[in-house]
């Protein structure tokens, strides 16, 4: 992990560049994924071999840089989620340069969704948005995908919203 930290300070890298520097460090070409995998497990890196979700290129050196993509986006700092809708035109304004590179815009909505955080939401004609779980006060809110059809027709899918109170101890 040194060698890959002295090659690529930033905490996100490509999984051709992490191929580079594992072949340098004279890991053999068909042991890289299992090597990937095992740095995965012990939590040295997060790399998910995932390609329909194009997370496979993805590999992330710095685990607080991955907290810090869920909480800038599901934070109270900011006005963009309206009534737990995020347009995805918004991102940038959430997810800025250099902190977090354009070029790894979609890999990380890929990641909202695979831990579901976020859920994909077509709404209208050339627009994209996001629904996602919110924690607000003392309630909790659950948006259920394939349920019951809500938003005013808005959701391509059909979605129930449950409110469930929390007691904080």
């Amino acid at each position: 992990m040194k060698a890959v930290a002295a090659v690529a300070p930033q905490p996100v890298i490509s999984w051709d560049l992490f191929q580079e520097v594992a072949l340098s460090c004279g890991i053999p070409g068909p042991l890289i994924p299992k090597a990937a995998s095992y740095l995965h497990e012990l939590g040295s890196l997060v790399h998910f071999n995932e390609h329909e979700s194009g997370l496979d290129d993805l590999v992330v050196l710095d685990s607080q840089w991955l907290t810090n993509v869920f909480s800038d986006v599901i934070t109270l700092k900011h006005n963009f989620v309206k009534e737990g809708i995020l347009s995805k035109k918004d991102l940038p304004q959430i997810w800025k340069p250099p902190a977090y590179p354009e070029n790894v815009h979609d890999s990380l909505v890929a990641l909202l969704e695979k831990f579901e955080v976020a859920y994909p939401l077509s709404q209208l004609p050339g627009e994209e948005g996001i629904i996602f779980y919110l924690s607000l006060s003392l309630s909790v809110y659950f948006f259920l995908p394939n349920y019951v059809q809500v938003l005013n027709q808005r959701a391509s899918s059909s979605l129930a919203c449950y409110q469930v109170p929390v007691l904080a101890i």
